[in-house]
């Protein structure tokens, strides 16, 4: 019964073309599957095989071996885990072919908890061991096999897949900052996502070394921000949003991170979930989609607030940073409509 488990190790160091801060500054210096092997991490990242990196960690990821699991398991993850997003948990849960549980809520690393979440994770954990080690008829395998805690309250959902259905709702980028049902119907200007490094002393040797407290004065964050409508009626998103993205690079070196967040009437916006893509083999002045692939969440947005996309440069709650100069055009035009996509409970 693993708890805060993280599956993909591949991903857990180099995610979607970036090098994962928690990695390098939490589970390296803590020398968890990392011993002897800090510095030989280090030089790889500065000298930019991050593939080493990946093939030295994805030997050891638990969803590689998901075949040789036969005993029954229930998997407790939280929703908001800054180092591992509970995607891949998804992954190698469906993957398992024995009697198995779910449990996605509460905890993580940014210590978002919530005393009933915690009471319920505990009440289903002792229910599932009480079944399978005492043989006690507890009914827990009569339930849905997985239970979500729906945020940002923290009522209990039982749910039998993530994602449930087939609804996908499409929202699209416009030019004058607006997310809407409505495609582009002509010709618009594009937006930029700069990268401006402010400090050419500074890099990824220095931010490896400091933590990336130097990051603030050797970059720009710059945020391109997208809203919609106020909901008419509650909106649950139970999956993994994605943002199909259309960009115009002038660099070899680009990241887009992007960032969801519920935004109530009085201007309070809540995080949802967040995703990034980091390429350093762009072809300059071709264009491309950038697919980003965001946290799986189960969110409600209540009637009356409103869905934020900021699109930046950087996030270094996440990731490192590309340390290098560049300027990419986002698309949202007829030609083509960048957009986000919602899956609907």
């Amino acid at each position: 019964m693993p708890e805060n488990i993280f599956t993909d190790y591949a991903s857990f160091v180099v995610r979607h073309g970036c090098l994962n801060r928690w990695f390098f500054t939490r589970t390296m210096r803590r020398r968890i599957m990392t011993a002897g092997f800090q510095e030989l991490a280090r030089q790889w990242a500065l000298a930019g095989d991050w593939e080493l990196l990946r093939c030295w960690m994805d030997e050891r990821s638990p969803l590689n071996f998901v075949d040789r699991i036969h005993c029954p398991v229930f998997i407790v993850h939280g929703w908001h885990d800054v180092g591992m997003p509970p995607n891949e948990v998804v992954q190698m849960f469906d993957r398992l072919q024995v009697p198995k549980k779910l449990y996605l809520g509460a905890g993580g690393h940014d210590g978002i908890e919530q005393e009933e979440a915690k009471g319920m994770r505990e009440a289903l954990v002792n229910r599932w061991l009480d079944h399978w080690l005492q043989g006690q008829d507890t009914g827990i395998l009569e339930e849905a096999p997985i239970t979500v805690a729906r945020r940002p309250g923290w009522d209990h959902v039982g749910v039998a897949k993530i994602p449930v259905g087939e609804s996908r709702h499409r929202l699209h980028l416009r030019v004058d900052g607006r997310l809407t049902e409505a495609a582009p119907d002509g010709p618009t200007i594009p937006s930029n996502i700069n990268n401006f490094p402010t400090d050419p002393d500074y890099g990824l040797a220095q931010a490896l070394r400091d933590d990336m407290v130097g990051v603030q004065g050797a970059l720009v964050r710059e945020e391109v921000v997208f809203e919609s409508e106020p909901v008419t009626g509650e909106l649950v998103i139970l999956g993994s949003p994605s943002a199909a993205l259309h960009i115009l690079p002038n660099r070899p070196d680009v990241q887009v991170h992007v960032e969801l967040y519920d935004v109530s009437a009085e201007e309070e916006a809540v995080l949802i979930c967040r995703g990034h893509l980091g390429t350093r083999s762009a072809v300059a002045g071709s264009h491309r989609l950038a697919e980003v692939v965001l946290a799986t969440i189960c969110h409600q947005l209540s009637v009356g607030h409103r869905l934020r996309l900021v699109v930046a440069n950087l996030n270094t709650t996440f990731a490192y940073p590309y340390f290098t100069h560049s300027c990419t055009r986002l698309f949202h035009d007829d030609e083509r409509p960048s957009h986000l996509i919602l899956p609907l409970a």
